[in-house]
């Protein structure tokens, strides 16, 4: 005998709560969101990535290791201890989110912008089912 899926939506809901929160949405007569296209990702457009995503949008732990390298902050600078340090925290952050949400099992976080660029086109390649990511960056995307 097949079980009855469970609607997590409006479980609980009486059909008036239902109605409310439809009335807060604007209705049941809304216009479906029309997909947007765009073109495909390429080798080239990862490149680019690479060479021109803006210092403002990387993650922070991206932002503090560019500038420990920009600053030559390495081992036994006065400052190294500390930014690593402001570095594992923000890490130790997002592993602890990941586990919140019932995430098991390994999670990598990426710590350098071509990291971050290979994270990004990990996902793209998947959503795009081809390969994107450049040979030399290739061993980058086995950590994702």
């Amino acid at each position: 005998m097949k079980k009855k899926r469970r609607n997590i939506v409006e479980d609980g809901l009486t059909k008036e709560d239902i109605d409310e929160l439809w009335e807060l949405l604007g209705g049941r007569d809304q216009k479906p969101v029309e997909p947007v296209e765009r073109d495909d990702k390429t080798e080239q457009d990862f490149y680019n990535d690479l060479q021109n995503r803006k210092f403002k949008s990387l993650p922070k732990q991206v932002q503090l290791h560019e500038m420990m390298v920009e600053e030559g902050i390495t081992e036994g600078h006065p400052m190294y201890e500390e930014m690593i340090s402001a570095i594992q925290d923000i890490v130790d952050y997002e592993v602890g989110r990941y586990e919140e949400r019932g995430g098991t099992g390994v999670y990598n976080i990426p710590l350098t912008r071509e990291e971050y660029v290979v994270w990004i086109y990990v996902i793209y390649e998947a959503l795009q089912d081809t390969k994107i990511i450049p040979k030399e960056y290739r061993h980058l995307a086995d950590l994702f």
